[in-house]
């Protein structure tokens, strides 16, 4: 009877002991948490603060002085609308860091209108007509932080080389989501390529490595004269 007693009070003992200890650890997590989100705020912080409102600034500079140079020195004023246009790029990838940096976005789903405005401006500026189909479901998904950031890295990509590289005059962005399965795609209708012969090093084999990292299949297909797609399928 007494060893049964000392058993138990020596489990109990243990569970107390366990618990306290996981508490002690759940505490700590939760400050090491806190402290992380702090340290993105502040960063993300000075980030908008300063370095962005910098490089307005130097956009508009530049600018208004290609302006004032066009009549009187056009290779200056050239030199000037490079610059312009350089730190309109810079100042872009800026925001897109700090969007991503900034905790408070952790649980947003504005990633897929992240993109389908990337793919407006982009496909705009070389006459490219883009048709958008979205299942309304897939605007509620949130990604993971470091999904979201690899999906959007995958078709900026994308979007960038059939702006450059494919001659297509149209363009179809297509979201499904059927059973917890997400397929993004976009499809041209340009040169395409031969799968066989294209070699690496045109930014296929980068996209490959950004889904791997987020365990996601990426399929890519393409006939030439027929154009391209570029899949991406997240479970």
């Amino acid at each position: 009877m007494n060893q049964e007693y000392y058993l138990m009070v020596g489990s109990m003992l243990e569970i107390v002991l366990f618990s306290v200890a996981f508490g002690d650890k759940l505490r700590q997590s939760q400050k090491e948490q806190q402290r992380q989100q702090n340290i993105r705020n502040e960063i993300s912080t000075n980030l908008h603060d300063d370095l962005a409102a910098s490089l307005s600034s130097l956009t508009m500079y530049s600018e208004l002085s290609r302006q004032r140079t066009t009549l009187a020195n056009p290779e200056i004023a050239s030199r000037f609308d490079t610059i312009s246009q350089k730190s309109r790029e810079i100042l872009r990838l800026v925001r897109e860091v700090v969007w991503d940096i900034n905790p408070s976005n952790d649980q947003s789903e504005e990633w897929l209108e992240r993109i389908i405005a990337f793919a407006r401006d982009v496909f705009d500026s070389k006459q490219i007509d883009l048709q958008i189909d979205v299942d309304s479901a897939a605007y509620q998904i949130v990604l993971p932080v470091l999904d979201r950031r690899e999906v959007y890295l995958i078709f900026k990509e994308a979007i960038n080389n059939i702006a450059r590289h494919s001659a297509a005059t149209e363009a179809r962005f297509l979201v499904k989501n059927i059973d917890k399965v997400l397929t993004i795609s976009i499809l041209d209708n340009g040169k395409g390529f031969n799968e066989d012969a294209i070699q690496k090093g045109n930014g296929l084999e980068n996209l490959q490595k950004r889904a791997n990292k987020i365990k996601a299949k990426l399929v890519i297909k393409s006939k030439e004269n027929e154009g391209t797609e570029v899949q991406l399928v997240l479970r």
